[in-house]
């Protein structure tokens, strides 16, 4: 067999941790008492024979690290069971023996298979603050033995049950993102619902599930930064201007023949709620020939190329 394919590298890196003091990762492998079974030191050829090639974006891991290399106690796992190792991960590996032979779609669908139901379950109790549902990855599924990655924390919890922070108040955690930072369901004081970052809550990142910026747009006219005045805005401030401002260069056109602005478009929220806003960057408002007042009936958009 090639030594330079990825899965005699792995035997090699088995190797000089354990058995090389002179390498980096020693201590914390040979150095403390991590050995390798005879059946493996014998040969590479008995090792491929029980491991199988390395599959890719794997790396060869230990069910128990503090057990020693051997086929019963090592898997090809992927980062998830490899963080499994480290004192601050976020996840779990569960090995459940699939003496049936469900097939990968079946233990996906896992709420189907009573008895890994108990075992989930189970875990509920020890990791309160876990993500069954949403934290539950199949990552092998060979030999009878069906290998999962299960979120058991969401980091630092420092949310209270019905604790509004801005408009959002806080349903469950979700997962967790690319970087382990837990992801909330929030319900909005609008009634609408988003998924968001506790830490993007609490810095005030994300306030609202989006009504707040449609609110700025309609109600004050503001970019989401809320530091410069929308295009609706302007259209709307200018359309008022020209119909009731005197020093302004088109009200001859407009205002001094006596046209004006409704009522009910003396307020942005109102004009934005009947017109609604273009999706376009560049349009402008037109009065339809001979009408006197700007009102829903009288006006439409003309987009500009």
């Amino acid at each position: 067999m090639k030594r330079d394919d990825r899965t005699y590298r792995s035997y090699d890196h088995m190797k000089q941790r354990c058995l090389n003091p002179n390498n980096h990762a020693y201590p914390r492998y040979g150095g403390r008492g991590i050995k390798i079974c005879e059946r493996w030191l014998e040969s590479y050829a008995n090792f491929h024979e029980d491991m199988g090639t390395r599959p890719p974006n794997t790396s060869l891991e230990r069910k128990d690290s503090n057990k020693d290399y051997s086929p019963d106690n090592c898997v090809w796992g992927n980062d998830l069971v490899q963080n499994n190792n480290k004192d601050s991960t976020n996840w779990a590996t569960l090995y459940y023996d699939n003496q049936k032979g469900y097939s990968d779609d079946e233990l996906k669908d896992y709420e189907q298979i009573d008895d890994l139901c108990e075992i989930l379950d189970g875990l509920k109790k020890k990791y309160p603050h876990s993500s069954i549902s949403g934290g539950i990855k199949l990552l092998d599924n060979r030999n009878g033995i069906a290998t999962f990655a299960i979120l058991k924390k969401l980091g630092k919890i420092h949310i209270k049950p019905g604790e509004t922070f801005h408009k959002l108040t806080p349903i469950e955690p979700v997962s967790l993102d690319s970087k382990n930072q837990v992801r909330w369901k929030w319900l909005c004081c609008c009634g609408g619902y988003t998924i968001a970052r506790q830490h993007d809550v609490f810095s005030g990142n994300t306030k609202s599930c989006g009504c707040l910026h449609l609110e700025r747009i309609t109600k004050h006219g503001l970019t989401r930064d809320g530091k410069k005045k929308t295009r609706i805005y302007k259209v709307w401030e200018y359309t008022r201007a020209k119909c009731e401002n005197p020093n302004t260069s088109t009200y001859s056109g407009f205002g001094g023949k006596g046209v004006t602005v409704c009522d009910r478009w003396k307020k942005l929220e109102h004009f934005v709620e009947d017109m609604g806003i273009p999706e376009a960057k560049k349009y402008t408002l037109v009065l339809k020939d001979g009408a006197k007042v700007f009102n829903k009936e009288n006006c439409f958009w003309r987009i500009k190329q």
